[in-house]
């Protein structure tokens, strides 16, 4: 999977997801970081989290992003929200981005394929240092 999007909004999840796809990027969702967790625990993790800070129940989203990196650290986040946040706080590293709601649906894509560049460059080091 490219992304793994996590949405609470069923209805903004549904639509990104469905942009998303259209941009040819293979999509799985979750309205909950629960939800988030299983997809994860039964696909492997994504290239690409997108997750929208506020999600209840469960985890918010830095902190799902945060417990997944964990495990996997070379996938990479955008988080989103649609409220105000200080995300300098949280030390944003080299795979994360962070897009204020509303969100340009183009702006998404091309944030989406920096990091999965970025992810992929990483991974393809790692991947020569191993060798």
């Amino acid at each position: 999977m490219d992304i793994l999007l996590v949405e609470d909004d069923k209805d903004v999840c549904d639509s990104m997801a469905k942009i998303l796809e259209t941009a040819g990027y293979q999509v799985k969702k979750a309205y909950c970081s629960l939800e988030a967790l299983a997809v994860v625990r039964e696909s492997g993790p994504p290239l690409v989290l997108i997750a929208d800070v506020q999600l209840p129940p469960g985890l918010n989203g830095i902190a799902l992003a945060r417990r997944i990196c964990r495990k996997w650290p070379y996938v990479g986040t955008v988080f989103i929200t649609g409220y105000e946040f200080d995300f300098g706080r949280y030390n944003l590293g080299a795979l994360e981005k962070f897009l204020q709601k509303p969100i340009r649906m183009r702006e998404l894509v091309v944030v989406i394929q920096q990091v999965m560049d970025t992810v992929r460059e990483l991974l393809l080091h790692r991947q020569n240092e191993t060798s």
